[in-house]
């Protein structure tokens, strides 16, 4: 949906592209902050969640593009999945950032250390005074942001924007 909506935007909308992206950001955060909410309030399945939301998301994507695919002109847009800095694909370099970044935050932050607790023993992180439920939501919503960001790059690989681009992916 992310690389549709940023497509679309773009090439429809006259949208500029740091604009497009943001939005496909939010919403791939939007849909993640969901997926928490129906997770933590109304203890659903994760799974059922998840997989129930991926097939909305790509329901909605089939509706903005009524099916086709929407060909990426816009450079800044192929440079998430083909431009380069220093000669290395921006794709590892954003995989790279990623990775440092989140690393970081669960090594070295006590929200980090709350996330492994409440991976470890929710009962026991609770009991602690840890607020699972919000930590649950939070990482929901950052797989959300990171999913958006992927979709992105996958539509810079090939430039162009599929409703149905990760349907193998699941």
């Amino acid at each position: 949906l992310s690389s549709c909506m940023a497509a679309l935007l773009v090439s429809h909308y006259d949208m500029v592209w740091y604009g497009a992206v943001l939005v496909a950001l939010g919403t791939g955060a939007l849909f993640g902050l969901a997926n928490g909410l129906l997770i933590t309030k109304f203890q659903i399945a994760p799974i059922v969640v998840t997989l129930g939301m991926m097939s909305v998301v790509r329901g909605i994507a089939f509706i903005f593009t009524n099916g086709i695919t929407i060909f990426i002109t816009e450079p800044h847009l192929k440079w998430f999945g083909s431009g380069k800095i220093f000669g290395i694909n921006a794709a590892v370099i954003i995989m790279i950032l990623c990775f440092l970044l989140l690393s970081f935050v669960t090594r070295n932050t006590i929200f980090g250390r709350k996330i492994y607790a409440c991976g470890s023993n929710p009962a026991a992180s609770r009991l602690a005074g840890i607020k699972v439920n919000g930590i649950v939501t939070v990482l929901f919503t950052l797989s959300g942001f990171l999913s958006a960001l992927a979709g992105l790059v996958l539509a810079g690989i090939s430039s162009a924007a599929l409703p149905s681009a990760a349907d193998t992916y699941n």
